[in-house]
């Protein structure tokens, strides 16, 4: 798709975001900048790739946080799983990912390398002026995640490393019982924060060794969106 364009006035959009406020708002904005494409909406995981199956699009605008049904709870695994399984299919789809969690994508870092279409990358408190531009560098098959901090650089954090994170900072648990949650030991826990501090750029040596680097971890994890800043009660 990204190689032979159709004309604009023929573009076909479909654009996955739960938020029916924000839904409004992009689809408004593509209508000003392309009159004549055909443009299409779902607001869940389930919902896309039905529409996808019918009727194939130039560009795909994806919100990350998104439920898997119709009412479900909204995720940003669920959207980054959405996103992988679509970029598999059609290795060529244009994708632009429009989502205040910008920063989930280093997860699949090596997929979006490998990727043959346009994908570019814009937060959502960015101006509507910048994502249309950012949609129309992905429908001529450029690569854009500039603002995805650590992706350039090839981070990618393992699903493993994420679930500590999880456990540590949403759920409060300790070593131990992280452990048990994963069937992995106390040791294997620590390892994977050395593993995430690493990724993140948390070092010793950069706060002159008086701060507490697992602190230090979630804070940039929540900079990063990586977690929610919620503690839930087990």
């Amino acid at each position: 798709m990204g190689q032979d364009l159709p004309k604009f006035s023929q573009l076909k959009f479909l654009i996955v975001d739960d938020h029916a406020t924000v839904l409004k708002g992009t689809v408004s904005e593509l209508q000003e900048s392309f009159p004549d494409s055909d443009i299409e909406t779902a607001s869940s995981a389930e919902l896309a790739l039905a529409r996808i199956k019918n009727n194939q699009p130039d560009l795909l605008l994806l919100d990350l946080s998104i439920p898997s049904t119709e009412g479900g709870h909204a995720k940003t695994e669920i959207g980054l799983s959405l996103l992988k399984q679509l970029m598999e299919q059609t290795e060529d789809l244009n994708v632009t990912v429009l989502s205040s969690y910008i920063q989930r994508l280093i997860m699949i870092v090596s997929r979006i390398e490998r990727h043959a279409g346009g994908f570019t990358v814009v937060d959502k408190n960015l101006p509507a002026a910048e994502m249309i531009m950012r949609v129309r560098w992905a429908l001529q098959g450029i690569t854009h995640t500039k603002d995805v901090k650590g992706i350039r650089a090839g981070i990618e954090l393992r699903p493993e490393w994420l679930q500590v994170l999880k456990l540590a900072f949403e759920h409060g648990l300790q070593d131990k019982a992280i452990a048990e949650k994963m069937s992995i030991s106390t040791r294997t826990v620590r390892l994977y924060f050395n593993k995430l501090q690493d990724a993140l750029g948390i070092y010793p040596e950069d706060y002159g060794g008086q701060i507490n680097l697992r602190i230090q971890t979630g804070i940039e994890a929540r900079k990063m969106g990586l977690i929610e800043d919620v503690i839930r009660k087990e």
